[in-house]
């Protein structure tokens, strides 16, 4: 679920030595669609596949199943807790303060 920082690593390499390393040019290794509204999203996945299925593709998939869009988006959940609960406290804290605050300027 994690990346083994031990195994695992990013490279940026610019495109066309790359490509002439692995003897690519002109290929590709990811595509990315976006669907229009009322698209089948598994229709297009199967077709996908069968399209690229003498190209070596490998399987679509769609973005709920990306383990990165997984990480994102609970991340952007915490992020809407945090902002909800973290005004309420403060602004209770600020409320109590400010209520024993008047209340002993009256008494006195």
């Amino acid at each position: 679920m994690f990346p083994d920082y031990k195994r695992y690593g990013v490279m940026w390499m610019a495109r066309k030595p790359l490509a002439s390393a692995y003897d690519m040019s002109g290929a590709f290794n990811n595509v990315s669609l976006t669907l229009t509204q009322g698209a089948n999203e598994q229709d297009v996945i199967d077709r996908l596949d069968d399209i690229l299925k003498d190209y070596g593709g490998i399987g679509a998939y769609a973005r709920k199943d990306q383990l990165s869009n997984r990480f994102l988006s609970e991340e952007l959940k915490q992020q809407k807790t945090i902002a909800t609960i973290f005004p309420i406290i403060f602004f209770g804290v600020a409320a109590f303060l400010l209520n024993v605050v008047v209340s002993r300027l009256i008494s006195l």
